[in-house]
Parts: structure tokens; C-alpha cells; sequence
């Protein structure tokens, strides 16, 4: 999940893992917005204000048949410093607030998992849209 405030025009990005938080497979019975508000509370000390769907991609294509759904969420960034997750599940989670332009300078470099790649490039080409839909 790329978490975004469209006024400071950040973007904030787990520092060490550089992952999403868990919201790649949700149990059926479960519903996955309701996983993203769960998870970005968990791991980043956020709540989403807004939640839009990128897109459900098949992490290894041909290889496995695992998908991930894909959200951006707007949070207020404000909250997203420090260190984040949950003692009882082992999480220890670093989360940096970084502007958008860090971001992208950090593509294939920092940010090189296939999810955070698909997310700021997405990001990107809907920027605009968003800011205008989240204001």
C-alpha cells in the first residue's frame, strides 16, 4: 500500500522492509478493504481517510497463483514516524515519511520490490487525479 498525503505530497514508505503492509492475501471471509484500514493502522500508526484500488496482480505468475490486491490510502503522514507494528506478532517496523520526489528518486534503488514499484508508478500517473478527488 502506498499511504499518501496529497497536501504535503508524501509519501510514506516502511524504511527496512520495503514492503505493504500484509494486505496480499486476505481469507475470504475477511474483507480486504477492511484488512488495509487493519493493517496500515497496525504497521504505520495511521488511518486511512481514503482508499483507492490499484489493481490484483499475481506475485509469480506462472510460478504461483498467489495474488496481492494493491491500494493507495490517504493518510495524514503526520503520524506515520517511527517505529510501528504489533510485540506479539514480531513486527518492528520502521516507517519514514518521504517526499513524493524522494519516492520516485528511490525507484529500482531503495524501493525495489515489484509492489512498491507498480505503486509509485501508479502514483504517478494519478497523482493529480487524487488531489483533486481527496481535497
Amino acid at each position: 500500500m502506498r499511504l499518501y498525503h496529497p497536501d504535503v505530497k508524501g509519501v510514506a514508505v516502511p524504511l527496512f522492509e520495503h514492503i505493504l503492509p500484509a494486505l496480499a492475501v486476505a481469507r475470504a471471509h475477511i474483507h480486504q478493504e477492511e484488512v488495509a484500514r487493519r493493517e496500515t493502522r497496525e504497521e504505520t500508526g495511521c488511518e486511512l481517510l481514503d482508499l483507492e484500488l490499484i489493481g490484483c496482480f499475481f506475485t509469480t505468475p506462472g510460478w504461483s497463483g498467489e495474488r496481492i490486491s494493491l491500494y493507495c490510502g490517504r493518510v495524514d503522514s503526520g503520524l506515520a514516524e517511527g517505529v510501528h507494528g504489533l510485540d506479539h506478532e514480531g513486527e518492528d517496523i520502521l516507517v519514514r515519511v518521504l517526499s513524493f520526489a524522494e519516492a520516485q528518486a528511490a525507484l529500482f534503488h531503495q524501493a525495489n520490490s515489484t509492489s512498491i514499484i507498480v505503486g509509485l508508478q501508479w502514483l504517478a500517473q494519478q497523482r493529480e487525479k487524487l488531489r483533486q478527488r481527496w481535497r
